[in-house]
């Protein structure tokens, strides 16, 4: 009997990840607490699942002092060369898939008038990196309030997402091993003291 059941629950796990999934999700954040709700459609069946944290105590950004430019600007230089390795693994996921956004508004304030500012366009700046990806499928108008006065990050996001599970698989682990290379690659120019020249390294009198 056992050797029926495995082969069948095979069979209906390898469907269940070729059928077209559809996804729901809403995310706020108000006062520093965090919450997303999620619902599932497949086959007709509806699950919805909701997680809730509290992100910054106080509703802090970070810490007392909350958080500038200049941590965000070292934060994203630092994650930006591993943004521009998942970008083509973005395209292929948005490509198999299709997504619309609904909804997307945040207020945000740093307790700095240029601050504020300037993160205001930053945020622009990421919504038009990832609105080619995005427009094809359903274009929307995303709202983007600078508070001038304390410090505020709130934000509310839904959508609605339709792909098949085997293309998400696919996708994240391809970008799981990009990454990893990436990180190892990195990793490795650091730990040889290797140059941005390679004559340097070629030559030990320093000539080209």
């Amino acid at each position: 009997m056992l050797y029926l059941l495995l082969p069948l629950l095979f069979l209906v796990l390898l469907l269940l990840l070729y059928l077209p999934l559809k996804v729901k999700g809403v995310y706020s954040r108000q006062g520093g607490v965090g919450k997303i709700s999620l619902w599932l459609c497949v086959l007709g069946i509806n699950v919805r699942l909701d997680f809730g944290e509290r992100l910054f105590p106080g509703g802090k950004w970070k810490g007392e002092g909350g958080i500038g430019v200049r941590q965000f600007l070292d934060a994203g230089g630092e994650w930006g060369r591993y943004i521009k390795i998942a970008l083509p693994h973005l395209k292929r996921f948005f490509s198999r898939s299709e997504m619309g956004i609904q909804q997307l508004r945040v207020e945000i304030g740093t307790g700095d008038a240029a601050e504020t500012g300037v993160m205001v366009g930053l945020l622009w700046a990421g919504i038009g990196l990832l609105g080619p990806f995005l427009k094809p499928q359903a274009p929307f108008k995303p709202l983007i309030m600078p508070i001038y006065k304390g410090q505020v990050l709130n934000i509310y996001f839904s959508g609605i997402l339709a792909v098949r599970p085997v293309h998400i698989i696919s996708v994240a682990v391809h970008l799981l091993l990009s990454l990893l290379r990436a990180k190892y690659t990195l990793k490795g120019e650091g730990t040889c003291g290797g140059t941005s020249n390679p004559g340097l390294n070629a030559d030990g009198h320093g000539k080209y």
